[in-house]
């Protein structure tokens, strides 16, 4: 049997969206006014994996989404 490799992680996450707060698209509900848009950027600061090396890394995303993939509540 293979060892779990040790690893760890560190950065920072920003998002925000037209939803109210706490966004409900985070929890699989309906975004608020049934669309949201908003922006996500994290950042790595740190990682280690015997695998993947290290590399500063960052991601920036803007999205808009509508309704919901769940269906509605009775």
């Amino acid at each position: 049997m293979n060892a779990v490799p040790q690893w760890s992680l560190a950065g920072d996450w920003f998002d925000i969206c037209s939803c109210d707060i706490p966004c409900p698209c985070e929890f699989a509900q309906r975004p608020t006014g049934n669309h949201c848009q908003g922006v996500l950027a994290c950042r790595r600061r740190h990682s280690q994996h015997p695998m993947c090396p290290y590399r500063p890394t960052a991601i920036c995303s803007a999205t808009a989404a509508g309704g919901s993939s769940r269906p509605p509540a009775t």
